[in-house]
């Protein structure tokens, strides 16, 4: 058995990590025919996907939570791109599931979870997912009677400021300043 696992190993270590990175799009057959916002069942499916974490009972902490997770997600959606390809809708997809299963308060994944059930995540275009995120959010604000945000604004609001627009980043370029 110990044999069988070692040479697992050393199949691993001859790999090239770049050979595990799918070159097609993670979901369909990649002719676009597939509706791009449409999470695939087996994404929704939480009866051996569920939620990883406990409920919190810290109250403080998941307010704060709360709100650092929500400021991530609406100034990355302000940076999602404009146009993204097939993958980058494939990877925000998986990226808002993980979180769905990940996230760190239990109680508050499984509502994640419930939401996106109900209404899957919209990644077609930057003000789509700006849009989706934002409504997402006064969902939650209505559940804890709190204040809705204007979504008309929330581009300007979590725009970060911290780039050029459109341009995504290549490694290559770090390596030319050194």
């Amino acid at each position: 058995m110990a044999a069988a696992f070692n040479n697992k190993v050393m199949e691993a270590r001859e790999m090239n990590w770049r050979d595990l990175i799918p070159k097609n799009p993670l979901f369909g057959n990649g002719n676009g025919s597939e509706d791009p916002n449409v999470m695939p069942e087996f994404l929704l499916d939480d009866s051996e996907n569920g939620v990883v974490m406990g409920k919190m009972p810290n109250e403080t902490l998941k307010a704060q939570l709360g709100q650092s997770t929500w400021y991530f997600l609406h100034v990355m959606a302000s940076r999602y791109p404009v146009d993204p390809t097939r993958n980058e809708q494939d990877t925000m997809r998986f990226f808002l599931r993980g979180l769905s299963r990940l996230y760190p308060c239990g109680q508050c994944a499984h509502h994640i979870q419930q939401h996106f059930k109900k209404d899957p995540p919209r990644v077609g275009s930057r003000d789509e997912l700006e849009q989706y995120l934002c409504n997402f959010h006064n969902e939650v604000n209505k559940r804890l009677k709190k204040p809705l945000f204007d979504c008309k604004t929330v581009h300007d609001h979590y725009d970060c400021g911290c780039g050029p627009d459109l341009v995504r980043y290549k490694p290559e370029e770090d390596e030319k300043d050194s």
